[in-house]
């Protein structure tokens, strides 16, 4: 083989390498990116999830002491709020906005909910859209369930709010609320964990 002819095919062989190595980059870079987009779906997912299970033990906790509910009125009460979410959430059979502007209409009361400000971190966004969630399909499911109108739909309200924030200022302050839900002859669970599981994983 001629001098010349040596000197092209190394040339070729050389660019054929020096663009496997840039695909090989390209790839390494694009699942690279994958990964970080499932992990911060996965962490703003459980994000959600957890103040979705924070918001209803409080309402739950909240219902009891305000209105002093059993184990059979709370359950029936939660297994309502989680039947309106599916149809909400999962079947898309109305919206959000549309549950909650048919509550106002059918109980005087306009639920005030913690609206998301535009530039907030996506997480927090993610928090307060699951507390807006279950806010709506429970406070839905007393006025459904026990004709609860404005006055009593307002108390459930502030007492959920209340307990909240002694989970915000004591992080075991849930496990003593879920305790006392058991107590009361009510066992909840979530995702296949029991309320006690999970209370006491964020605990810590």
């Amino acid at each position: 083989m001629g001098f010349l002819k040596k000197l092209k095919k190394r040339g070729d062989h050389a660019a054929r390498l020096a663009k496997r190595k840039e695909e090989r980059r390209t790839e390494a870079a694009e699942e690279r990116q994958y990964f970080r987009a499932r992990n911060e779906a996965e962490r703003l997912y459980l994000v959600r999830e957890r103040s979705r299970f924070l918001t209803q033990v409080a309402y739950v906790a909240a219902i009891r002491e305000t209105f002093g509910f059993g184990a059979q009125r709370l359950l029936a009460v939660t297994q309502k709020a989680v039947l309106v979410g599916d149809c909400c959430l999962r079947d898309k059979m109305f919206t959000l906005k549309e549950l909650r502007d048919q509550l106002e209409l059918e109980t005087g009361y306009d639920v005030p909910l913690d609206d998301v400000v535009k530039g907030e971190a996506f997480g927090l966004q993610q928090t307060k859209a699951a507390v807006d969630e279950v806010t709506i399909f429970y406070l839905w499911a007393l006025n459904d369930l026990y004709k609860m109108r404005k006055r009593r739909l307002a108390r459930a309200y502030a007492a959920c709010e209340q307990v909240s924030k002694a989970f915000a200022d004591d992080h075991t302050a849930i496990c003593r609320k879920v305790q006392e839900i058991e107590d009361a002859g009510l066992r909840m669970h979530f995702n296949g964990y029991s309320a006690m599981e999970l209370a006491k994983l964020i605990a810590g």
